[in-house]
C-alpha cells in the first residue's frame, strides 16, 4: 500500500506541474491575442478551464518541438541542426510575417504554419526511418547521452519556447483575424430592446464584427475605417451589456482555413 500511495502522490505531483503549465501557457496566448484589440482579460469572464483548453496547440507544439530536439540530440548532423533552428523560429516569424503580408515567403508562413508545425517533425522522423535504418535505433534509446548541465540546459531552452511560442501564437491568431475578419470572426448585426438608446456608431454600422461573448456582456468590434497594417490603424470595440439587446443576429461566410491540416 505504501508503494501505491508513493506512486500516486508522485502521479498527482505531475499531473499539478503539467495542470500549472498548461494554465500559464492558456493564459499567455489569451492575452496576447486580446491585448491586440485592447481588450483586458479580467473583463472577459474566463474560467480556468477555457485557459487549459487554449493552451492545447501550444502543448501539442511543445511536444513536436521537443522531439525535434530529440532528434537533433540523438542525431547531431548538421541538416538536422539546421531544420531545428528553423523550427526554433517559426512561431516568431510567422507571427511578425504580418509586417509584410504580400512577400511571398511570409505569405506561405502565414497560410500554412499550422501545417509546417505540425508534420515537420514527423516528416523528418519518417525519412530516417525510410532511408537510414540504422541511425534510427539511436532514436529508441532514451537515455541522456550528455552531462546533467545539458539536460537542465534542454530544459530551459524547451520552457523559454514554450512561453515565447504561446505569446506568438495569441499575435498570430489575432493578426489573422484583423487581416480578414470575415475568415474568422462572425459579423453581426445588433437589435436593442425598446427604448434603449444607442449611437448610430452600432445601428447604423455595417461592418461590427462579434470578438466575445461573457455571460454579461458582448464585446463588439466596428471595423469601419480600420485598415490593416496602416500606421494609424486602431481597434474600435464596443462593450454593450446583454441587458439592453433584444437579439443579435451572426453570419459567417463558409471558409476552408488553408494550411489547417495538410499542403
Amino acid at each position: 500500500m505504501n508503494g501505491l500511495s508513493i506512486r500516486l502522490e508522485k502521479l498527482l505531483s505531475w499531473l499539478t506541474l503539467l495542470t500549472a503549465v498548461a494554465y500559464s501557457l492558456g493564459w499567455l496566448k489569451t492575452y496576447y491575442y486580446f491585448d491586440s484589440f485592447g481588450i483586458p482579460l479580467s473583463s472577459l469572464e474566463f474560467s480556468v478551464t477555457d485557459y487549459l483548453f487554449e493552451s492545447w496547440f501550444v502543448l501539442e507544439n511543445v511536444v513536436f518541438f521537443s522531439l525535434l530536439c530529440w532528434f537533433v540530440i540523438k542525431l547531431p548532423l548538421w541538416w538536422p541542426i539546421t531544420i531545428g533552428i528553423i523550427y526554433f523560429f517559426l512561431p516568431v516569424a510567422s507571427h511578425y510575417a504580418f509586417l509584410w503580408p504580400e512577400n511571398i515567403v511570409a505569405h506561405f508562413l502565414i497560410t500554412y504554419r499550422h501545417t509546417i508545425l505540425k508534420f515537420l517533425p514527423f516528416a523528418l522522423y519518417l525519412a530516417v526511418f525510410i532511408f537510414d535504418r540504422k541511425s534510427f535505433q539511436h532514436f529508441k534509446e532514451l537515455s541522456w547521452p550528455y552531462s546533467t548541465a545539458g539536460l537542465v540546459l534542454f530544459i530551459v531552452i524547451i520552457a523559454a519556447w514554450s512561453v515565447s511560442t504561446a505569446k506568438h501564437f495569441g499575435g498570430f491568431d489575432a493578426n489573422r483575424a484583423q487581416m480578414t475578419p470575415d475568415n474568422f470572426l462572425p459579423h453581426v448585426t445588433i437589435h436593442f430592446v425598446p427604448g434603449v438608446s444607442n449611437p448610430d456608431e452600432i445601428t447604423k454600422a455595417e461592418e461590427l464584427y462579434l470578438i466575445h461573448v461573457t455571460p454579461n456582456r458582448y464585446f463588439i468590434w466596428n471595423h469601419k475605417d480600420f485598415i490593416f497594417g496602416g500606421e494609424k490603424a486602431s481597434v474600435n470595440v464596443i462593450v454593450i451589456p446583454k441587458e439592453k439587446v433584444d437579439r443579435i443576429e451572426t453570419r459567417k461566410a463558409f471558409h476552408v482555413q488553408p494550411g489547417s491540416l495538410f499542403l
